[in-house]
């Protein structure tokens, strides 16, 4: 069976961020792959150096996921800024943790921009 040519159209930071993204496409009947999903529900800690976890969808449904991926915004929750500061450097200096990533980042579909999986 032949693999799909998938294009990525989104980068996550966060393990929920990436979860609401791939549930949003299949609602719209496209398939998803995120990569490295497994591997940063493991190591969180090490999402960044992974890239984040790219939403990756077959190249004939490319457009049609970046159309829906434009609007998607996760909601942003309440913090208390200072107090969250103290905790994430105290983790971080004490028990060498750093805090959780997060955050959505859509590619946008303009030639030349969206990352062919096949051209890696």
């Amino acid at each position: 069976m032949k693999t799909p040519n998938l294009m990525t159209v989104g980068y996550a930071y966060g393990v929920p961020e990436a979860a609401m993204a791939a549930v949003l496409l299949e609602s719209a009947g496209i398939l998803v792959t995120k990569h490295p999903w497994h591997t940063v529900c493991v190591t969180w800690s090490k999402t960044h150096a992974f890239g984040g976890i790219e939403i990756q969808v077959p190249a004939s449904q490319a457009e049609q996921a970046a159309a829906i991926l434009a609007d998607f915004q996760p909601i942003a929750r309440p913090r208390k800024r200072l107090f969250r500061l103290l905790v994430c450097i105290a983790a971080t200096l004490f028990i060498a943790v750093p805090p959780a990533a997060s955050g959505f980042f859509a590619v946008a579909m303009r030639p030349g921009t969206m990352r062919n999986s096949a051209q890696d």
